[in-house]
């Protein structure tokens, strides 16, 4: 198999997997609570990560003071508070809700993207009105 198909497989793959994952959840939820769901999970992701950095022999894991920051926001940001509200999300409402409104991120990065468009396009006609007062 060339690379273009290895990479169109793992994406289906991974898809496949994020299809399951709240289902998997949520059945978890009638033998568990909350927080052992979540520390299980955990706890397989550090070891596949594990696998995967033993079996492509990477090596050079060194991380500086300015990765160092980096990777702290993004663990808690994306990973604790994300999944604890998306877990906890699945304890309260049936799954097909949560997963639409988890799927839902591309609206708030748009929004996102525009709001930062949009108070770019108001500094950039401030300054040029000040540009025009001050000639």
């Amino acid at each position: 198999m060339n690379a273009r198909s290895i990479g169109i497989l793992s994406v289906l793959l991974a898809s496949l997997l994020w299809a399951l994952e709240p289902v998997l959840a949520k059945l978890s939820y009638q033998n568990s609570d909350f927080e052992h769901t979540l520390a299980v999970r955990a706890i397989l992701v550090t070891l596949t990560a594990l696998v995967y950095i033993v079996m492509t022999n990477r090596g050079n894991l060194r991380i500086d003071k300015r990765q160092l920051s980096a990777l702290v926001y993004v663990a808690f940001a994306a990973n604790v508070f994300g999944d604890v509200a998306y877990f906890l999300a699945l304890t309260r409402i049936p799954v097909v809700n949560a997963v639409l409104i988890g799927n839902m991120q591309p609206i708030f990065i748009v929004m996102m993207g525009f709001s930062a468009f949009l108070s770019w396009v108001s500094w950039s006609l401030s300054f040029k009105s000040l540009e025009c007062l001050s000639s």
